[in-house]
């Protein structure tokens, strides 16, 4: 996130603790004696005091410290409030309002100076503190708070009205006193919302855009030129709003990257070695959604490149490496997807540890993997269960970090590509789309139905003789590339998941183009003596989509591919999640049809399962 992203984050929240400051205050003028709001006022001027030193703006810490320790006095017994504390307390609320108007009028400006009002609230309680540090703390842990012979309520008022004598109203204002400005409407530039307002509109802009490719597909714009022209302005302006709904659910991927540094520095402790951490593009932006799943994978894998990529000091020593070592996180966009590299300059992967640990582990045989490339053998390091490390620890060890890794960004829509040189590092990149509500996917034609695959699982598309389909285990199995893919009929899987009252049979045009003049839809039993016919005309080739996820390859027997199209991804209701593994979620065509997103992972689970 940039300096003026925190700027303003910082002015939207100051305003907050300024307007509590103000509840606060005026229902304690009414309730003196309510030490609950007392609490309240000390926990937001601590919070105020906080923020403010974390931006440099020291005049506003200073006195947001003087406020914490005042009302931790009164919590104490040590003070009590009165009108003159009361009144300094809201003329010091409104200087800090005028400093975070000037702050927010003028990006290079700072806060003004507070003094006058930090001398005039120690003079009226006797307060020693000073700065904006921690404050100091009794042996029983609550806040020491320095008084030096307070000045009595007499005192108070008397001192009030000296001033106010000695301050004749053609005396010239102070230079540390801000000048009085004239009331005015606050215009408000930031605006506090829950995702899920943000899902609902997206939701919405959703069903405009399906009622937009409805209309315009209707054949009365052929005889309306003023319509067909409304219909065009309307295409464009539901398209903007989309995209900026859809710009709204981006945030900064600096949130999902702010506890590296820490991390970093306490895995580094545990395992005795020196690492530094760069990070980079902390302003690119990506779906919500995605940076809430990414703090998982980010803590496996630098754990993973502390413990097995970076060597210890000495070894780096010997090698002339660099101290400390780096690991480099960097994130951009590129083509509507995000990479995310996380690099190390450490020892590189050992392809032959490796495997020797994977066979061990018996997810794969000694003949297979011989026949590997080092592509191949990429794969070996998501497979669970195996750890190229000698001793569990509790740092990493057990073989299942880079597993849940592959599978929460799988889960997200997306890819990992791994890239190592031994004694010079390792870096791996995670690609993923910038949105979730978004997806490219391969639709498919399956008895009579539209189907999508998510197409970052799938493998490629391929037609198969029927006397190459061999049976192995009681199950049907083809041979790809030396490796037995076992092939799943989807038309037999799917007859008891779906309904065709909500799925109708389509034509046998693609979603995108309008249906022939003279073809009526299918009916469902219609659609059952089609599938024999297909069965019958397609002994000779089946048409499988071949799909991965992690090791394992299914072959899914298809009627037809349809078209490869970006699709808007609607999550299934609770009901129907409950009834089926098998589907993903859904997307309405541009003919209006509802089609059903494949989960592949289910698919392969209960095809596992069987």
């Amino acid at each position: 996130m940039q300096m003026d992203e925190f700027r303003d984050l910082y002015i939207q929240t100051a305003r907050e603790r300024l307007q509590q400051l103000n509840d606060l205050l005026l229902k304690l003028e009414s309730n003196p004696d309510q030490l609950d709001l007392v609490e309240e006022l000390m926990r937001t001027g601590h919070s105020l005091k906080g923020e403010s030193a974390a931006m440099g703006f020291e005049q506003i810490a200073t006195l947001a410290h003087v406020i914490e320790d005042l009302f931790s006095g009164i919590g104490n017994g040590q003070l009590e409030i009165n009108k003159p504390i009361m009144d300094a307390l809201f003329a010091s609320l409104d200087y800090i309002e005028q400093s975070i108007d000037q702050i927010e009028s003028d990006p290079k400006a700072m806060d003004l100076d507070s003094t006058e009002y930090v001398k005039k609230l120690k003079d009226l309680t006797g307060l020693k503190t000073e700065g904006f540090g921690k404050s100091q703390r009794t042996a029983d842990g609550k806040v020491k708070v320095e008084i030096d012979k307070p000045a009595t309520a007499k005192d108070q008022q008397q001192s009030t009205a000296d001033e106010k004598k000695a301050s004749p109203a053609s005396s010239s204002p102070s230079k540390s006193t801000p000048p009085a400005a004239k009331p005015k409407a606050k215009k408000i530039s930031t605006v506090t919302m829950k995702v899920e307002k943000l899902d609902t509109m997206m939701n919405i802009s959703e069903e405009l855009v399906l009622l937009k490719m409805k209309l315009k597909n209707s054949p009365l714009l052929e005889e309306n030129s003023q319509l067909k022209a409304d219909i065009h302005r309307l295409d464009r302006l539901v398209t903007d709003m989309q995209f900026n709904i859809m710009q709204a659910r981006l945030f900064p991927i600096s949130l999902a990257m702010h506890t590296l540094p820490r991390l970093v520095r306490d895995v580094s402790q545990k395992t005795g070695k020196q690492v530094k951490l760069e990070l980079e593009g902390e302003d690119t932006t990506v779906d919500r959604t995605i940076i809430d799943h990414l703090t998982e994978p980010f803590v496996h894998m630098i754990r993973n490149a502390v413990d097995h990529g970076i060597e210890s000091p000495e070894e780096r020593q010997k090698l002339g490496k660099p101290l400390p070592a780096t690991i480099k996180v960097k994130a951009y966009t590129k083509q509507n997807k995000v990479y995310i590299e996380i690099s190390d300059d450490g020892q590189g992967i050992d392809y032959d540890a490796l495997v020797q640990a994977s066979i061990k582990k018996g997810v794969v045989d000694a003949a297979t993997v011989a026949k590997w490339d080092d592509e191949q053998k990429k794969t070996l390091l998501f497979a669970d269960g195996v750890s190229t490390s000698e001793q569990v620890t509790d740092v990493s060890g057990r073989g299942v970090g880079m597993s849940a890794v592959e599978r929460a960004i799988k889960k997200l829509g997306g890819d990992i590509l791994v890239d190592s040189t031994p004694g010079q590092g390792t870096t791996f990149t995670l690609r993923l789309p910038l949105t979730l509500a978004i997806m490219q996917a391969l639709l498919v034609r399956i008895a009579g139905h539209y189907y999508a695959f998510p197409a970052n699982e799938i493998s490629r598309s391929i037609q198969v003789p029927s006397d190459r389909i061999q049976s192995s285990g009681n199950r049907p199995v083809i041979v790809v590339n030396q490796q037995e893919v076992p092939l799943i009929d989807l038309k037999q899987k799917f007859a008891t998941q779906t309904n065709t009252r909500t799925n109708p049979p389509v034509s046998e045009n693609p979603a995108t183009d309008q249906p022939e003049a003279n073809q009526q839809p299918t009916s469902p039993d219609q659609a059952k003596a089609d599938s024999s016919q297909t069965d019958q005309s397609q002994l000779s080739n089946q048409t499988v989509v071949l799909v991965r996820h992690n090791n394992d390859l299914l072959g899914c027997v298809v009627d037809k591919i349809v078209a490869e199209e970006e699709i808007l991804v609607k999550p299934l209701n609770s009901l129907l999640k409950k009834q089926t593994t098998y589907f993903a979620g859904a997307t309405i065509l541009a003919d209006g049809r509802a089609a059903l997103i494949i989960n592949v992972d289910g698919l392969l689970n209960q095809t596992n399962h069987h």
